[in-house]
């Protein structure tokens, strides 16, 4: 059996979770049992949709020291092969006490974590060879896990495998805009009241906006005005983004998962820091040459047109389109989560 702790809801965002639904996927067609263990419920519903099993605690997502005995309780009668830990909340001592009650145990890490007595670790973000991992562990004195690294590991689900070489038209027709699941900068409210004040949903000859607003406080709001203006399109909710991709001909979003995904999919992109653990990512895809990037946005009154000011610049350069569209094709190709399920058979 293999069980994921990972926690999603409207503080965290959803990307914990959904990166290891695609990891489960990937062991489910080898046959192996998944379960998802949760401190809530909030995304229960949408793990037992793709058809896994869950287990809910009901203790706090971020005091993980909590839940131990709770675990030791679940785990007495079966050991898992594998625990695969997702979270920010992840301690040492929380690690020591779980450590005799699984077989294996890995955690997924973008901060450089050498996280003590694990057999994998997973950070498959384009700047992760750059953390040292294997330097830090042995000035530790630790020994080294399993160390997958880089976006040829990016856990997506199989539909962005081989996704078609996308087409970059001269003519910017569709614009999806991804502010993270909470958008904690209120950016798609303010990005939207911006582009209405200038007239950007009046012009029958501009692109179509597509937001995807998740878990947004502004939601009312943001219905509210996409009622009124036509070429403004929301989302809540969508099972599967992919199709919206091929769609779009240039997306803006916050330096997460979603990233990844897009690069998959080839579609030239915008993107800019909403929080801490997106910092390192956001300067990475800039500075490789495969995203325009923003910066951070955090406390930025501007950050409205700065945004806008980068959409008209990259709807009138076709040429810089195509180039960030080949590049990001060439580093995420849809078989990361296989990738990490074969190397976890071998270990």
């Amino acid at each position: 059996m293999i069980v994921f702790r990972a926690d999603g809801n409207n503080k965290i965002g959803y990307g914990h979770v959904m990166r290891c639904l695609s990891i489960a996927d990937a062991f489910s067609k080898r046959g192996e049992e998944c379960l998802f263990i949760l401190a809530d419920p909030f995304l229960q519903s949408r793990i037992e949709a793709r058809g896994y099993s869950c287990v809910v605690l009901g203790t706090r997502f971020d005091h993980m020291e909590d839940e131990v005995l709770l675990l030791q309780e679940l785990f007495v009668s079966r050991k898992p092969d594998w625990m695969i830990l997702d979270s920010y909340f992840i301690t040492e001592e929380y690690l020591t006490q779980i450590r005799p009650f699984v077989d294996h145990l890995a955690c997924v890490d973008d901060l450089g974590n050498a996280w003590k007595d694990i057999d994998a670790l997973i950070d498959y973000n384009l700047y992760a060879e750059s953390l040292d991992y294997e330097k830090r562990y042995e000035e530790n004195g630790q020994g080294v896990p399993k160390l997958l690294l880089g976006p040829s590991y990016a856990p997506l689900r199989d539909l962005y495998r081989e996704v078609p070489r996308k087409e970059i038209k001269d003519k910017v027709e569709d614009i999806l805009i991804s502010t993270g699941g909470t958008d904690p900068i209120h950016l798609a409210l303010q990005l939207m009241k911006h582009m209405a004040e200038i007239g950007a949903f009046s012009d029958p000859d501009l692109p179509t906006f597509h937001f995807l607003i998740g878990a947004n406080a502004d939601k009312e709001e943001i219905l509210a005005l996409a009622k009124e203006n036509p070429k403004l399109q929301v989302y809540d909710n969508l099972p599967g983004l992919k199709e919206l991709y091929i769609k779009c001909d240039l997306a803006v979003s916050a330096a997460g998962s979603t990233l990844y995904e897009l690069c998959a999919c080839g579609v030239p992109t915008i993107t800019y820091v909403l929080a801490d653990n997106q910092i390192l990512g956001n300067r990475a895809f800039h500075d490789q040459g495969l995203m325009l990037s923003l910066g951070d946005l955090r406390n930025d009154e501007s950050a409205p047109a700065q945004v806008y000011d980068a959409i008209e610049k990259m709807t009138s350069t076709p040429e810089l389109r195509r180039d960030f569209s080949e590049k990001m094709r060439s580093v995420v190709d849809g078989f990361g989560a296989d990738r990490i399920a074969e190397a976890f058979s071998q270990i």
